[in-house]
C-alpha cells in the first residue's frame, strides 16, 4: 500500500502477489491487486477481473467483492456481465444501497430506463439521505439519456424542493442543493434554455456563498468563485456575447492567479476554447483545449469537434469513441453520450478503422 501511494506500482504489485503466496486464502491481497490494475497505471482490466474472481471464489457471499468484479467488467464495456455482478450483490445484501446504485447505472447505460429508476429509488430508500440525493439526481439523468431533457429538469426541480424537508444537517442540505442546481444548469445550457440557465447559475452562486460563510481556506474560496464565472462565461458565450464571456474568463484568471497549483487554469482554458469554437477559430480552440483538463468529458467532446472541423478525423473519432465508452454516470455523460454515439454512427467505416 505504501509503495502504491509512492507511485511505485510495479513493486507494489509484486508485494501484493507475495502476500497471496504467503496467505492464499486471504481475499485482501487479491482485492488490492484487482484495485491496482483497475485504477493505477499501467491499467489492465483483464488482470483486475482475474484477481477479483479469485476473491469472489474465496468469499462468494461477500457483496462488495461482486461489486468490485462488476466494476472490472464495466471497465471492459461488458455491461451485461457487470449487471449480473451488481444484481448478485444486491441479492446477497438487499440493504446495500451501492449495489442498487451501480445496478441503476448499468441499466441506464443499457437503456433499461424504467428498471434503472426503480434501482435508484430503492437505493435512495435503503441508503443514507446523503446518498439519496445522488440517487435522485441519477434517476433524473435517465431522462437525459432518453432524450427527454424537460422531464429531467422537472424531476430535478421537484427534488430540489424536497431537499429542504430532509433531516440532514444544514451544510449537507446546501451541498445537496449545489449538486442538484449544478446539474440543472448543465441541462439548461445543453437545451439552450438561457433564461433558465441564468436563474440556476444565480441560485448556485447564492448557495456556494452560503457554503463559504464558514470556510477559512482562501484557495477553496477562490476556486469555487471561479467556478461561478466559468458557468457564467459559458452562458454568455451561448448568447453570442463574446466580450462578456471573455470578461468571465478574466475574472477566473484573476481569482486563480495566487493558487500554487500547476493545473489551476484548466477550466479557464476550457472556457477560452469554447469561445474560440463559437468564433469558428478551430485551431485556436485546440490550442486552448490542450491546456485544459483532457480527462474531462466536455473537453474530450469539444476537442473532438474541433479536430473534425480542421479535418483530423482520426483524432476526432478516437475522442468521440472515448466519450461514448466512458460509462461513469454524470450529467456530462448523460448529455454527451448520445451525441458522441451519433457522430460515430455517421462516421461508419472511419470508426471501424479506429477500432
Amino acid at each position: 500500500n505504501v509503495l502504491g501511494s509512492m507511485k511505485d506500482i510495479e513493486t507494489s504489485r509484486k508485494a501484493f502477489a507475495q502476500a497471496a503466496v504467503v496467505s492464499p486464502n486471504d481475499v485482501e491481497s487479491y482485492l488490492r491487486s484487482g484495485n491496482s490494475y483497475l485504477f493505477s497505471e499501467p491499467k489492465d482490466f483483464h488482470k483486475a477481473e482475474y484477481f477479483f474472481e479469485q476473491a469472489v471464489n474465496l468469499q462468494s457471499n461477500n457483496p462488495w467483492l461482486h461489486i468490485n468484479l462488476g466494476d472490472a467488467h464495466r471497465a471492459q464495456l461488458n455491461l451485461n456481465a457487470s449487471l449480473s455482478d451488481y444484481t448478485r450483490a444486491s441479492i446477497l445484501d438487499p440493504n446495500h444501497d451501492i449495489a442498487f446504485t451501480k445496478k441503476g447505472h448499468v441499466n441506464t447505460f443499457l437503456g433499461n430506463f424504467e428498471q434503472a429508476r426503480k434501482d435508484f429509488d430503492y437505493a435512495a430508500r435503503v441508503g443514507s439521505e446523503v446518498s439519496a440525493n445522488f440517487n435522485q439526481n441519477y434517476k433524473a439523468f435517465t431522462f437525459i439519456y432518453d432524450n427527454k431533457l424537460d422531464k429531467s429538469i422537472d424531476m430535478l426541480t421537484q427534488h430540489l424542493k424536497s431537499i429542504e424537508k430532509s433531516s440532514v444537517e444544514e451544510h449537507q442540505k446546501t451541498q445537496a442543493k449545489v449538486f442538484t442546481v449544478s446539474n440543472m444548469t448543465q441541462v439548461a445550457l445543453a437545451q439552450n434554455n438561457l433564461e433558465s440557465a441564468q436563474k440556476y447559475i444565480d441560485l448556485r452562486r447564492k448557495l456556494v456563498e452560503q457554503q463559504l460563510t464558514n470556510v477559512e481556506n482562501d484557495n477553496l474560496k477562490r476556486t469555487l468563485r471561479a467556478s461561478h464565472h466559468f458557468l457564467q462565461g459559458r452562458l454568455e458565450n451561448k448568447k453570442g456575447n463574446y466580450s462578456g464571456a471573455l470578461a468571465s474568463a478574466d475574472k477566473m484568471h484573476l481569482l486563480l492567479t495566487s493558487l500554487k497549483d500547476e493545473r489551476k487554469y484548466e477550466d479557464y482554458f476550457e472556457l477560452q476554447g469554447l469561445i474560440s469554437m463559437s468564433k469558428e477559430q478551430w485551431s485556436q480552440a485546440l490550442s486552448h483545449f490542450e491546456r485544459s483538463n483532457n480527462d474531462k468529458l466536455t473537453v474530450k467532446f469539444n476537442k473532438a469537434v474541433a479536430y473534425e472541423k480542421v479535418g483530423d478525423r482520426k483524432n476526432a473519432y478516437a475522442l468521440y469513441q472515448a466519450v461514448r465508452d466512458y460509462n461513469f454516470n454524470s450529467v456530462d455523460f448523460a448529455i454527451l453520450r448520445n451525441q458522441a454515439r451519433n457522430k460515430l454512427m455517421e462516421a461508419g467505416t472511419i470508426v471501424t478503422s479506429i477500432d
